[in-house]
């Protein structure tokens, strides 16, 4: 593996492409776990030549690598080289080097090396594995602090609900949370929020919510991450009133809602049938200057069009088209339903705001790989609604457009 690394690595050179610092620390950490430090090194130095500036995982991967060569001194010598650049050595830079010290019989400096770890060390190395969706690793620091006699800190617990968020371990996020309202000062809302996102990936949406209200009634100030993760809930249980008392009140408190949001409300209207509440949030995102994006749009179209909401779909399609957002196959999917069901008046009127070449490649393009199906269903559309109304030129300028799209197909 590190030898295709590094072949890798010395073709992109050749073909005048400049590494970064991402690919040479993947080939450092390639070649370290294959116990060739001479190679890690190589590129440690190389990297400095070129004046990137490696980060601590990369030193510290070189580190391990020349321990396990029984290369005490050479670990040691980055180790200290990473402090005299004032980077702050993580809780595995330590250890290695407190390793090292015991490979060279240095028993004094291991002692010192060891004194020199604090919580605030446990705590970067805690969020450096969270960051990097090591939560496994994360958890095991946390673990070990408390062996070495550290007291998680609010940051400590904030930290490892976020790697137990990412791991999906629901109960003990549950369980740390609540271990950190013993603290002076609890973890942060976007603890919490970690915390109910957890229980909705485990399908326990109820569960939830109902810590959301628990964290109101211990006195959290609900902000934007609690309620991201509220309207989460509501859309994985079909809770529509709530999530619309849920966008309400944001909008009562002046807090700027994203599309995700909006789009998690609309859903959860959207599995209970609910498209007048659709409708509702739709134009709430008007009121507050969101433009909704295909995908909130695309969920108030299935809950139209589940609903045998004709007028209203190809109200938000035009639109839609108007703002020039690409129309996914749901919607063409539904056009076809809807010309069976005689609303070809409807489906023409689309197709006369459609006939702009821009928009219809646009479509076309968003559609990737299913482009050719698109084509042949539009096609159909375009053949039967405008022979039947009549609308020749339309027809004939959509082929048009649509031939060009698809490769002359």
């Amino acid at each position: 593996m590190w030898q295709r690394a590094i072949e890798v690595l010395s073709e992109a050179q050749h073909h005048g492409l400049e590494p970064g610092i991402i690919t040479f620390t993947a080939c450092i950490a390639a070649c370290s776990s294959s116990r060739h430090w001479v190679h890690a090194m190589s590129l440690l130095h190389d990297m400095q030549h070129r004046g990137l500036q490696p980060d601590v995982m990369a030193v510290t991967s070189v580190m391990g690598s020349a321990l396990r060569g029984k290369q005490w001194r050479r670990s040691l010598d980055l180790f200290t080289d990473m402090q005299t650049k004032c980077m702050q050595p993580g809780v595995v830079a330590f250890a290695t080097a407190v390793s090292a010290c015991r490979q060279g019989q240095q028993p004094q400096m291991a002692k010192l090396l060891k004194a020199q770890i604090t919580l605030e060390i446990y705590n970067a190395s805690i969020s450096e594995c969270v960051r990097n969706y090591r939560w496994r690793q994360a958890l095991s620091f946390f673990f070990e602090m408390q062996t070495q006699r550290f007291v998680p800190d609010t940051a400590t617990y904030s930290y490892s609900i976020l790697a137990c968020e990412k791991g999906e371990l629901w109960r003990y996020a549950l369980h740390l949370l609540r271990r950190s309202f013993d603290l002076a000062s609890p973890a942060s809302s976007a603890s919490c929020a970690a915390v109910m996102n957890a229980t909705v990936h485990a399908n326990l949406w109820s569960r939830a919510l109902i810590l959301c209200r628990e964290m109101q009634d211990l006195g959290v100030i609900l902000d934007l991450p609690i309620y991201r993760a509220a309207l989460n809930a509501c859309e994985s249980g079909s809770q529509w009133a709530l999530g619309i008392d849920l966008v309400n009140t944001c909008t009562q408190k002046m807090l700027n809602l994203d599309n995700e949001m909006y789009k998690s409300a609309l859903k959860a209207c959207r599995a209970s049938r609910k498209w007048e509440s659709a409708l509702q949030i739709l134009r709430t995102m008007w009121r507050c200057g969101v433009v909704p994006s295909v995908s909130s749009y695309g969920a108030a179209l299935v809950a139209y069009a589940e609903q045998s909401k004709p007028d209203l779909f190809f109200w938000l399609l035009e639109d839609m088209a108007q703002k020039r957002l690409a129309i996914d196959l749901t919607a063409y999917g539904f056009l076809m339903e809807c010309e069976q069901r005689g609303f070809t008046s409807n489906e023409a009127a689309l197709l006369r705001t459609s006939t702009d070449d821009e928009w219809t490649q646009c479509n076309l393009g968003a559609a990737g790989a299913h482009a050719e199906v698109m084509c042949l269903m539009v096609h159909g559309l375009t053949d039967r609604a405008c022979r039947a109304l009549g609308e020749s030129e339309v027809q004939s300028k959509l082929k048009s457009t649509l031939r060009a799209a698809c490769g002359g197909g």
